[in-house]
């Protein structure tokens, strides 16, 4: 009694957020049901489950009438959803970061730097602000963000990323 199509772990986050994605689970011997959060038919829904531990579980009733059961607990957990680019030649600087009204960017490093666009995530991965910005420096205003952490994209000419975190008190 087994089942299969699940891995240990999965993130959601910026880039990483699996909206309508499912996976196909696979129960063996076939013919049984699977239940559990984000569960539906055979298909695990990991945006559905939400964020925690969750086990999912495969029961299956031979011709006997004789039940039973695998389970598998499984994590959903918030990432920041793009890998860092430690080999950038360019750094950001977020000040003041945590910030309540505003909070100034700068983006420094070798040579001139061509900024086409700073995105501000929620950590959910819901894109909650975005700026045309042409220069190396430029504030993003609270106005109506709930206080939390956010993740920060500040996309290059190139088209490579500087990302971040960022906190609203």
């Amino acid at each position: 009694m087994s089942f299969s199509g699940l891995d240990s772990v999965y993130c959601l986050g910026i880039i990483t957020k699996m909206p309508d994605t499912s996976l196909t689970l696979t129960g063996y011997p076939s013919g049984g049901n699977f239940a559990g959060p984000g569960v539906s038919n055979g298909e695990f829904y990991p945006d559905s489950a939400g964020i925690g531990t969750h086990t999912i579980t495969y029961t299956y009733t031979d011709t006997n009438n004789c039940t039973n059961a695998a389970s598998q607990d499984i994590q959903v957990k918030i990432c920041g959803g793009i890998a860092d680019r430690s080999d950038s030649p360019y750094a950001v600087r977020v000040k003041p970061n945590p910030f309540t009204e505003q909070t100034q960017f700068t983006v420094q490093g070798k040579g001139a730097v061509a900024i086409q666009r700073a995105e501000l995530f929620s950590y959910t991965g819901e894109l909650v602000r975005s700026k045309e910005v042409i220069d190396e420096q430029f504030t993003i205003h609270r106005k109506h963000l709930p206080e939390g952490i956010y993740f920060y994209r500040i996309t290059l000419d190139d088209g490579s990323a500087l990302t971040g975190k960022v906190v609203v008190q």
